[in-house]
């Protein structure tokens, strides 16, 4: 009997099976709507994290520890692909392979690992050395034990532009990145380049909606060549702007006005009661 695959190594062959759509997500809950609308994978952004455990921008303020929490419970309510934010790291060399050993006992399939230095200080190169992050992701690689998809992402193309962010996309894939992410391209032309240029390579997009980057239609992000499609931040925005409506109504006397736009309390303990079923 062949033992059951690893979670990186499912998530490995589901990118391989053709593209895939990941949506954002900031703890169990979000994670099981996530699943009850049919995806198979999820990410887990550092930005998503801060803002509602900590009310505060992604400042680097968050522990690995925080987000690993946070992943062992997306991953044990969901079941899905778990993809982590790790930033960059979280320090040297010895900092990135544990963060890798507990990311995968956590239950990832996946980690982003990026170049960007982090936290920002006065003065300093918002950017990593290419050669410094090349050896992040190599030790990343390295470190695995249960197959962990490596995503190597640049923020180099707003700061040194396209040309050079392609390049470090290059070096990191030779250091072992399974799929390399390009942060930021502002046309689709520029995404239509960056595809070109890195055709071969399983290319992630991030679609921040009115971010930078153009927001296309799954099939012309797909005819393109990309074929990891996150959108990190759309049930955080979606969910804000629902309760943003939802306490304002509340504070002027009652939600009638809104409670057609909010899930049933009873479908809201039909979707837990089946996470408990599964748990079991």
């Amino acid at each position: 009997m062949e033992p059951e695959p690893t979670p990186g190594e499912r998530l490995r062959t589901r990118v391989a099976d053709g593209p895939v759509v990941v949506p954002g997500v900031y703890d169990a809950l979000s994670a099981l709507i996530a699943k009850r609308a049919g995806f198979e994978a999820v990410f887990v952004s550092g930005f998503s994290v801060s803002a509602t455990q900590l009310g505060l921008r992604d400042l680097g303020l968050l522990s690995p520890t925080e987000m690993r929490d946070v992943v062992t419970n997306v991953a044990t309510a969901s079941g899905l692909s778990v993809i982590a934010d790790a930033d960059t790291g979280y320090g040297g060399p010895l900092n990135v392979r544990r963060a890798v050993r507990e990311f995968e006992q956590a239950g990832a399939a996946g980690i982003l690992l990026e170049d960007k230095a982090w936290p920002p200080r006065p003065g300093q190169d918002p950017i990593l050395p290419v050669e410094e992050h090349a050896d992040t992701i190599r030790v990343a690689c390295e470190a695995r034990r249960r197959g962990l998809f490596v995503i190597a992402r640049t923020d180099a193309c707003p700061v040194e532009g396209v040309d050079k962010a392609i390049e470090r996309c290059r070096e990191y894939a030779e250091a072992g990145a399974d799929a390399l992410w390009l942060e930021a391209p502002s046309s689709k032309a520029e995404l239509a380049r960056v595809a070109d240029e890195l055709s071969g390579h399983t290319l992630v997009v991030n679609i921040v909606e009115r971010g930078v980057t153009p927001q296309l239609t799954r099939s012309e992000l797909v005819e393109l060549g990309f074929g990891v499609i996150i959108s990190p931040v759309t049930g955080l925005l979606a969910a804000a702007q629902a309760m943003t409506e939802a306490f304002k109504e509340l504070a002027g006397g009652t939600t009638a006005a809104v409670v057609d736009r909010m899930l049933p309390f009873a479908e809201m303990a039909e979707l837990m009661a089946t996470h408990d079923d599964e748990a079991r």
